[in-house]
């Protein structure tokens, strides 16, 4: 896709100034060398083989300013049994207090300065086949992008765009690009823009096979069936493993149109974020005709960022999975959180009063032996044009109703999501 110099010059403005604002200053940095250094130190008395790696966003230097997690890694020599680097890691972070908190791997979570830290203990490898262990070779990963380290700003321009778009966090209850996915795309396609470019042109499924690993086989028939999504992101530290296997249809689809979007109309909007709120539900999300439901997610008080944020959103998704199924009309929803002590959903329906009773589809007729189990089941039996069917009392008429049959029959956590309001 080709750009006038008129819009290309625009967009790079918008770029700049976004540039500007989304930039972290060297503070986090100075706060993460703190820790390591701390640990250092313990891993020093303790005379453990073994060193402190910064990775995730930080160690990769593409976080963006607001960012208050991080990523560290005790790599250990492979002398160790996994027991032992269980052991050892618990020694040398003792003096953070932290949670213990189960993965593939136990590893360890704590606050410092106002920074969450999660710390997980791997094997120090130089190949990815030597890894006992998944997560053995993320350090590998920070390498790979380090070794691109030109591409930074571009990388973080496009987190920004899909944290704007709702499309960043492989965490379940995000279902989009992870920081990972991003910075291989980015790469790949040789800076943000293009990227843009190229993903509206991007079909139902794609394949990108960053480092031509395959040499021109599809990598969707050699990876895990399990791991196949709409984007297959063939990962070039561990070519065995889909980068973008968390993405979902919907977040790929809404990351394609907003490209597009971008691109047609560009402005520093589609950097701007805005997280659900009462008021944001009310004055962009309500529509005249239709029942809204806003819900409040109170945060668990202990776990990662990552169970947390879990936790709530499978509270919300037990409430919309039933109101999809039942016989309301369901017109939208949504659910955000911003890391904070609570998180905002709404599920809107159609305001309707349901006919008192409802009918229910039965086998057809011939059919002797699953008539039967039908006629067993119900009592009102009709028969029309070969097949049964049976009138059934409707036990919720109105959506309030059976809103409130779900808050206390559904929710795992009762206590922690309410009902906040109801707009008409």
């Amino acid at each position: 896709m080709k750009l006038s110099k008129d819009k290309r010059e625009r967009i790079e403005g918008i770029f700049d100034k976004v540039l500007m604002d989304i930039k972290p200053k060297q503070g986090i940095k100075k706060k993460v060398l703190k820790v390591k250094s701390k640990i250092d130190k313990q891993i020093s008395k303790l005379k453990v083989y073994c060193d402190c790696f910064i990775g995730g966003s930080i160690g990769k230097d593409t976080f963006l300013k607001g960012d208050f997690d991080c990523d560290l890694f005790l790599r250990f020599s492979k002398d160790y049994s996994e027991k032992e680097i269980n052991t050892w890691a618990k020694k040398i972070l003792k003096p953070f207090a932290p949670q213990i908190l189960k993965g593939s791997r136990e590893y360890f979570f704590f606050v410092e300065d106002k920074i969450d830290f999660e710390v997980i203990p791997v094997y120090k490898i130089k190949r990815t086949d030597k890894a006992e262990n998944s997560i053995d070779y993320s350090p590998l990963h920070v390498e790979w992008v380090e070794s691109h380290s030109k591409y930074r700003n571009e990388i973080r321009l496009a987190k920004r765009f899909c944290k704007s778009h709702k499309v960043y966090g492989a965490e379940s209850y995000r279902n989009g690009f992870s920081g990972h996915a991003i910075e291989i795309l980015v790469i790949y396609y040789k800076g943000f823009l293009n990227l843009l470019k190229s993903a509206v042109e991007w079909d139902d499924f794609m394949v990108i096979d960053v480092e031509n690993r395959y040499k021109g086989v599809n990598p969707a028939l050699m990876l895990d069936e399990s791991k196949l999504g709409p984007l297959v992101l063939v990962d070039p530290v561990t070519p065995d493993r889909n980068a973008a296997a968390a993405l979902s249809r919907e977040k790929y689809e809404i990351f394609i149109k907003a490209c597009r979007d971008f691109i047609d109309n560009p402005s520093e909007d589609a950097f701007r974020i805005e997280y659900l709120s009462p008021e944001l539900i009310k004055s962009r999300c309500h529509t005249k005709g239709n029942i809204t439901f806003i819900f409040k997610h109170i945060a668990a008080d202990k776990g990662s960022p990552d169970k947390i944020g879990t936790r709530m959103y499978k509270e919300y998704q037990r409430l919309l999975n039933r109101i999809k199924k039942s016989d309301f009309s369901f017109v939208k929803s949504d659910w955000d959180w911003d890391g904070g002590q609570f998180a905002w959903s709404y599920i809107q329906l159609k305001d309707e009063v349901l006919p008192p009773e409802k009918v229910l589809k039965g086998p057809p007729s011939n059919l002797e032996k699953h008539s039967e189990q039908f006629r067993q089941a119900h009592n009102d039996i009709f028969e029309k044009k070969g097949r049964l069917f049976a009138r059934e009392k409707r036990e919720f008429r109105r959506p309030i109703e059976f809103i409130n049959y779900l808050m206390k029959k559904v929710l795992k956590y009762q206590k922690e999501t309410l009902l906040f309001k109801i707009l008409r």
